[in-house]
């Protein structure tokens, strides 16, 4: 078994989310992996304020919002608020946006589905 303590992670600096997928602003990522294997990955994952787009590809995501506030807006038009204590599934294929207004950080798991 393997134990995180919020203080004791060491983020990585942040990098500017790709060009091509910025909306608006300026967003940047950090990552933190906790463990990873052939299948999955689990980790932390923190981004600053701004928009861009994100596509599911070979890969289901499971997320927990720790802290922050935005919106995940599928192609589609679903909009999903995230905050605090909200979890979602990004299935594989699932397309969209993530809008955010405040740094949010969400603890993930992403899950290989072998259909890349």
């Amino acid at each position: 078994m393997t134990s995180f303590d919020d203080g004791d992670l060491a983020w990585p600096p942040a990098q500017p989310v790709p060009a091509e997928r910025v909306l608006s602003g300026n967003p940047h990522t950090s990552t933190v992996r906790h463990h990873q294997t052939e299948h999955a990955e689990f980790g932390r994952w923190t981004v600053t304020p701004g928009s861009f787009t994100t596509v599911r590809d070979g890969q289901d995501e499971y997320i927990y919002v720790i802290d922050g506030d935005g919106d995940l807006v599928s192609a589609d038009g679903v909009v999903t608020r995230l905050g605090p204590g909200v979890s979602a599934v990004l299935a594989d294929g699932w397309a969209g946006r993530w809008d955010i207004r405040t740094p949010l950080t969400k603890v993930y798991t992403l899950i290989n589905t072998g259909k890349r």
